[in-house]
């Protein structure tokens, strides 16, 4: 699949991303709007460009506040960690409102995924089906996370 990271770590720029499913992507973009005007969500961030570990430590450096995620493994590391498919939005919500998230997806049929926690100074990615004990494919500070992404600001300035 197309991708962000495909075109900067490998230098490729082939294949495509999955079509949307226009039907699927509006129930999807009902629970993220819902979450956030009901004051559940912290945080809210498309996988578009970059996908889930970009997204997610977008997010990191925007809120100085690290995590501990663990991505759902399916096929290639790299592609669960930064493919681009479409109708995927990273929302933080309290653990209190988890349940009304999940019960508000129900109702508009959206999956929603735990990826796991909030909090700390650092980011951890896994994908999961990692070998035990957890190795961390991305584990970082914040403060990394941001120096790295201000350094990549004055590239693209």
């Amino acid at each position: 699949e197309a991708s962000t990271y495909l075109r900067a770590v490998h230098g490729m720029d082939r294949g495509r991303t999955r079509d949307v499913d226009f039907a699927f992507h509006r129930r999807v973009l009902a629970v993220a709007r819902e979450a956030v005007r009901a004051g559940w969500a912290r945080s809210a961030h498309d996988c578009a460009e970059g996908g889930l570990a970009v997204a997610v430590a977008e997010s990191a450096v925007a809120g100085g506040v690290g995590a501990e995620i663990v991505v759902p493994g399916f096929g290639r590391r790299d592609a669960a960690l930064f493919g681009e498919a479409p109708s995927r939005i990273v929302l933080s919500v309290p653990a209190a409102a988890a349940p009304a998230l999940f019960a508000l997806a129900a109702q508009w049929n959206a999956p929603v995924t735990v990826l796991g926690r909030v909090g700390g100074t650092r980011l951890r990615i896994a994908v999961a089906g990692a070998t035990r004990p957890r190795r961390w494919d991305l584990d970082l500070s914040c403060d990394e996370l941001r120096a790295a992404y201000d350094a990549l600001a004055e590239v693209f300035a």
